[in-house]
């Protein structure tokens, strides 16, 4: 007797056993499941009773959790399976989940991930999860976001190529006041919102529009997969309203000092004065040199640029040049430009 996870309201959640070796066979050579996952190897009965002895049975006995069968709680007919893997190339629990297509668009999978998601907190522990998930299995992502994960960067591993990577848990790090974290594409417009504000924009040449603002969304995800930082989205953890950004990007622009990475940050007006940007700027220093292992930070802005140079100096950067801007060329009013620094060794 197979022991039992957990029913829904549709649907059995059970440990497998050596009596599902025939639905397991069929289930790992189904199309979707070839395309989207993997190919298992199993052609066999043998070689699916050898997958699930070495498989989900096994870690059973390792991790207290798997991948389990999901079940018709009607008919008792096997569907799919979902559940958790340990990966020893993720840091944190995976969730998995396969079905048969012709289970597909009854709202099974939803109805099965979601009550495995509340099971591994209410019951494992576990606090973070994560999923991964081939870039163009499009129902996948959908379900990962409805279960409240979100996208966090592209990954590459032997086994599965390359993959999307999802958390529960949208936060890459937190200061007292503030949360950061990737784009969302719900961010672009009140990203744009906050690039169209004169006041906020007042040292820039001018204002940004909706598609500006898109392409530097996407400016700052390709960063943040290639580098592991960006200007990261910020977002108040008292309400989860998003502000704006804080973070770290690579300049190269043609400069003595260039290449660099460099500290910035842009925050909707109405949240200036209550100090987000220092406190969010030594956030990210932190996550710079105490995690990226970065040994110097630099930051620039125009010389009028009063408020940010005071934030530069909260920070403990120090002033080290004056400097024309080559983007900035022509502009009187902003061309002239100050670099500050700060490195690892100061922090």
């Amino acid at each position: 007797m197979s022991k039992l996870i957990f029913k829904t309201e549709r649907l059995i959640l059970r440990e497998f056993n050596l009596n599902d070796t025939e639905f397991i066979l069929t289930l790992l050579n189904t199309k979707g499941f070839l395309e989207f996952i993997g190919d298992k190897n199993v052609r066999t009965l043998e070689d699916a009773e050898m997958y699930l002895e070495e498989g989900p049975m096994k870690s059973y006995k390792e991790n207290g959790f798997g991948l389990w069968l999901v079940v018709l709680k009607d008919s008792m007919t096997p569907i799919g399976m979902c559940g958790f893997v340990k990966r020893e190339w993720l840091d944190d629990i995976d969730i998995g989940f396969a079905f048969l297509s012709e289970y597909s668009g009854k709202g099974y999978a939803y109805e099965v991930a979601s009550a495995t998601m509340d099971y591994g907190k209410n019951t494992l522990g576990l606090n973070t999860v994560v999923a991964i998930t081939d870039p163009s299995n499009n129902a996948s992502k959908k379900l990962l976001t409805k279960l409240d994960l979100h996208f966090v960067k592209e990954i590459e591993e032997s086994e599965y190529g390359i993959s999307l990577l999802f958390s529960n848990n949208q936060y890459l790090f937190e200061s007292e006041r503030l949360g950061f974290r990737t784009w969302h594409g719900s961010d672009i417009a009140n990203m744009a919102e906050i690039n169209a504000d004169p006041t906020v924009m007042e040292f820039f040449p001018s204002t940004q529009t909706l598609e500006q603002t898109q392409e530097f969304i996407e400016r700052m995800r390709k960063n943040y997969n290639k580098s592991g930082y960006c200007y990261f989205a910020v977002d108040k953890l008292e309400n989860g309203k998003f502000i704006g950004f804080i973070g770290l990007s690579n300049q190269d622009f043609k400069s003595d000092f260039t290449p660099c990475v460099d500290i910035g940050w842009r925050l909707k007006q109405s949240e200036w004065g209550k100090g987000y940007a220092t406190e969010g700027a030594k956030r990210c220093l932190n996550f710079a040199f105490n995690e990226l292992k970065l040994n110097i930070i630099k930051s620039h802005a125009p010389v009028l640029n009063l408020k940010s140079k005071q934030v530069m100096k909260k920070l403990g950067m120090n002033k080290v040049q004056t400097f024309n801007h080559p983007l900035l060329a022509g502009d009187e009013r902003l061309q002239e430009c100050v670099l500050y620094e700060i490195k690892a060794s100061q922090s």
